[in-house]
C-alpha cells in the first residue's frame, strides 16, 4: 500500500488549527486592516478611487495586493470577516508549503517534519497576525521563501543550462521586485540573493542570463515606479524619511547597547504571547518557550564544535547557501532593527500588533530551531522532549484565541470602514487639505462622516506641529462634515498630550469658534478611554461654555467602551454619584449623539427599533438621549423602522 504524503497530512493539520482560531476568535479588523477590507469592497462594487488610491500609505504596496485578492474572494465567498481573513491565511498556508518543501530538500526530512510541526502550532502572536491582513510584516516571509526556492534553483542546477537558469533568474528577478513594492522589509531578501551569488557563482553577473533578472526586477518593482510617478515620488520621499534612514548611524553606543539588550531580553521572548492568559500568564509561557530556543542552539553548537573539531570544513553550495540566505537575511534585519529607530509596542499588544516587526523574524527562526534539533537526533529524547514541550506551550497560548461561543461570528457581513480611508489619505497627503477634501467628495455620501472623522484623527499630528498654519486651512473641509471632523481632531489631540490639558485647550481655541465645543466633545471621549482619573481634574480647566460638551465625549466613550450596549452605558452613567446631575444630562445626549451614527452606519444590527432602545435609558435621561440623536442630523426615519 503506497504511503500519503507527510505533506498533505501536515497541511491539513494546518487548515484545521488555523480554521478553529479563525472562526471561533473573531478578533475584528483594527484601522490598517479594516482599510484593506474596505478597500476590497470598494473594487467590487462603486470603485470611488483610482486603483492605486487604494494603497494605505505611499510605502505600502501590499495593501492594494492583498486588497485585490481579498475582492476575488468577496466574489466567491461574500464579502464577511471571514472571507477577508482568508487572505492572509492563504499567504501563510504557502509559506508552511513552502518552508516545508526547502527544508526537505536543502536541509533533511526531520528537519521539514519538526518545521511542520511547530509552524502548525506556533505561537500565539504569530498565529493571530498570520490571520490578519495586513500585506507586509508575516505575509513578506512568503516571498523570502520564493526566493529561497528559486535560489537554490539557480545554484544547484545539476548541469548548466541556459534556459533553465534564465527562466529562474527571471522569475527570481520577478518576485524581488514585486517583493519590494509590496513592502519595502524585503529589500533584505534582494540583499540576502546577491551576497549568493557573490559567494557561490561570482560569474553569474557575468553571464547574459543575469540580463534576465534585471529586466524582470525592474517589471516587478514597476508598481512601485509608476505609482512614484503619479503620486510625487510620495513612496520614495516617505521612505527617504523613515527614522532608520536618518538615524541609522546616529545611535550612541549606550544606545545601542540598551536598545540590543532589551531586543533580546524582552522584545523577543515577549512577542510570542500578548494575552495576559488564564493558566499561566504570559511571561511564564513566552520566557519558557524562549529558554527551549537557547538550550537547542547552545546544545547545537556545542555539538556541532566538538564533532567537527580537526575536520576540514565543507564549504560546498548544496550544504551552506541555504543558511547563509538566512544567516544575511537575519543580521540585515536586526542591523536594520537595532540601528533605526524600529521598536516593539508593548502598550498595544491586542491582537499581538504591538510586536508585528519582530514576528516577522519566527518563520526563519523556526527553520534553524528545525535544523538545530535535526541535527541532535542522535540524542532523539532530547529533541522529541523540546519540540514536544514547545508545541504544548503554544497550544496553551492559542487555546486562549478559541472561543467556541463565538463560532461562526466571523461569517457575518463585513462590516464599512471609511474611517479608515480618511485616515490613509491624511497619512499620504496631509500637507494638502484641499486635496484630503477633494477626496472625501468620491466617499459615498452615507460614510462621508466617517470619511472626515479620519481625516480629523490624521490631520490632527499636523495640526500638533504647526497649529497656526493648520487652523487656518481647515476651512476648506467642507462645512457639513466639519462636525465629524472637528469631534475626531480633538480626541486625537487628547490621545496626542493625554496629561496636558493646559496645552489641549490651548490648540482648541485656535479653531473656529463654531466647532470648539465638538473639539471638546473628542477630548471628553479620548479622556474617559484613555485617562478616566483625569476627567474631573480636566473639567475644572474647561471654560463653563464647553463642559457639556467635554461630558458629552465621556457619555461618547462610556457607550463605545461597552461596545455600544445602550443597558450597560446607562447603568455606568445613571448611578454614578461622582457625575453632577446636569452633566449626567450631557453624557446622555452624546449617547444618542453616537447612536446616532452607528445605527445609521449598521441599520438593523445593533438595534431594533427607537422606542425599544429608549427604553434602555432611565426615564429621566431619555429626553436627553433623543436631543443627542436629532443633533446628529441624521435620517433617522429611514434608519428606524
Amino acid at each position: 500500500m503506497k504511503r500519503i504524503n507527510p505533506l498533505i497530512l501536515f497541511v491539513l493539520l494546518f487548515i484545521l488549527v488555523r480554521m478553529i482560531v479563525l472562526l471561533t476568535e473573531p478578533a475584528w479588523l483594527g484601522l490598517c486592516e479594516a482599510f484593506r477590507a474596505t478597500a476590497a469592497h470598494d473594487l467590487i462594487t462603486e470603485r470611488n478611487f483610482q486603483l492605486f488610491d487604494y494603497t494605505f500609505r505611499h510605502n505600502e504596496g501590499g495593501s492594494l495586493f492583498v486588497a485585490l485578492i481579498a475582492a476575488l474572494f468577496y466574489k466567491i465567498f461574500g464579502a464577511s470577516i471571514f472571507s477577508t481573513q482568508l487572505v492572509p491565511f492563504s499567504f501563510s498556508l504557502t509559506s508552511f508549503i513552502i518552508g516545508y518543501y526547502l527544508l526537505k530538500k536543502y536541509a533533511n526530512v526531520l528537519s521539514a517534519n519538526i518545521f511542520a510541526v511547530i509552524f502548525i502550532f506556533a505561537s500565539q502572536t504569530y498565529i493571530r497576525l498570520s490571520l490578519l491582513i495586513y500585506g507586509n510584516h508575516v505575509d513578506s516571509i512568503l516571498f523570502t521563501f520564493v526566493m529561497l526556492y528559486c535560489l537554490g534553483r539557480i545554484l544547484l542546477a545539476k548541469s548548466y543550462n541556459i534556459k533553465q537558469e534564465a527562466v529562474y533568474l527571471s522569475l527570481l528577478g520577478l518576485v524581488c521586485g514585486f517583493s519590494i513594492w509590496f513592502a519595502y522589509i524585503n529589500t533584505i531578501g534582494l540583499l540576502s540573493c546577491l551576497v549568493c551569488f557573490f559567494i557561490f557563482e561570482r560569474s553569474l553577473f557575468k553571464r547574459q542570463s543575469f540580463r534576465f533578472f534585471l529586466v524582470f526586477f525592474v517589471l516587478g518593482i514597476s508598481p512601485l515606479i509608476i505609482y512614484n510617478l503619479n503620486y510625487a515620488h510620495g513612496g520614495i520621499i516617505y521612505v527617504l524619511h523613515k527614522p532608520v534612514y536618518l538615524h541609522l548611524f546616529n545611535k550612541s553606543i549606550p544606545e545601542f547597547i540598551s536598545k540590543t539588550y532589551s531586543f533580546f531580553v524582552f522584545d523577543l521572548p515577549l512577542s510570542q504571547f500578548f494575552s495576559k492568559g488564564w493558566l499561566f500568564s504570559r511571561n511564564i509561557l513566552a520566557y519558557s518557550s524562549y529558554l527551549i530556543y537557547i538550550s537547542v542552539f547552545t546544545m547545537f553548537i556545542f555539538v556541532s564544535l566538538k564533532s567537527n573539531r580537526g575536520r576540514k570544513l565543507d564549504c560546498s553550495v548544496r550544504k551552506h547557501f541555504f543558511n547563509l540566505f538566512i544567516f544575511v537575511y537575519l543580521i540585515s534585519f536586526l542591523a536594520t532593527y537595532l540601528l533605526g529607530d524600529f521598536k516593539s509596542d508593548p502598550a498595544n499588544i491586542e491582537q499581538g500588533k504591538g510586536y508585528r516587526y519582530v514576528a516577522a523574524l519566527w518563520p526563519l527562526i523556526l527553520i534553524l530551531f528545525s535544523q538545530a534539533c535535526s541535527y541532535l537526533s542522535r540524542k532523539k529524547h532530547i529533541y522529541i522532549f523540546f519540540v514536544g514541550v514547545l508545541t504544548l506551550i503554544n497550544l496553551l497560548g492559542t487555546a486562549q484565541l478559541i472561543d467556541i461561543r463565538n463560532f461562526f461570528k466571523t461569517t457575518k457581513p463585513l462590516p464599512i470602514s471609511y474611517e479608515s480611508f480618511g485616515f490613509s489619505i491624511a497619512n499620504k497627503f496631509g500637507n494638502d487639505i484641499n486635496k484630503c477634501s477633494v477626496y472625501g467628495q468620491k466617499v459615498p455620501e452615507k460614510f462621508r462622516n466617517f470619511y472626515f472623522w479620519g481625516l480629523g484623527a490624521e490631520l490632527a499630528v499636523y495640526f500638533a506641529e504647526n497649529p497656526s498654519n493648520f487652523a487656518q486651512k481647515f476651512q476648506l473641509i467642507p462645512e457639513q462634515y466639519r462636525t465629524s471632523f472637528y469631534l475626531s481632531l480633538g480626541h486625537a489631540i487628547a490621545i496626542e498630550a493625554p496629561e496636558d490639558i493646559l496645552r489641549i485647550t490651548k490648540l482648541i481655541n485656535l479653531l473656529d469658534y463654531k466647532y470648539r465645543k465638538y473639539a471638546y466633545t473628542g477630548v471628553g471621549a479620548s479622556t474617559f478611554l484613555y485617562r478616566p482619573g483625569l476627567i474631573y481634574n480636566f473639567a475644572k480647566h474647561i471654560q463653563d461654555e464647553y463642559l457639556c460638551s467635554f461630558f458629552e465625549g465621556v457619555g461618547g466613550g462610556v457607550f463605545y467602551s461597552t461596545g455600544y450596549d445602550l443597558t450597560k452605558s446607562n447603568n455606568i452613567l445613571a448611578h454614578d454619584p461622582k457625575i453632577e446631575e446636569k452633566f449626567k444630562q450631557c453624557c446622555f445626549q452624546g449617547i444618542g449623539f453616537i447612536f446616532a451614527e452607528e445605527s445609521i452606519l449598521y441599520p438593523g444590527t445593533l438595534y431594533e427599533t427607537l422606542e425599544n432602545s429608549v427604553n434602555k435609558v432611565n426615564k429621566e435621561y431619555q429626553v436627553y438621549f433623543l436631543n443627542g440623536l436629532k443633533e446628529k442630523r441624521l435620517l433617522l426615519r429611514e434608519t428606524f423602522q
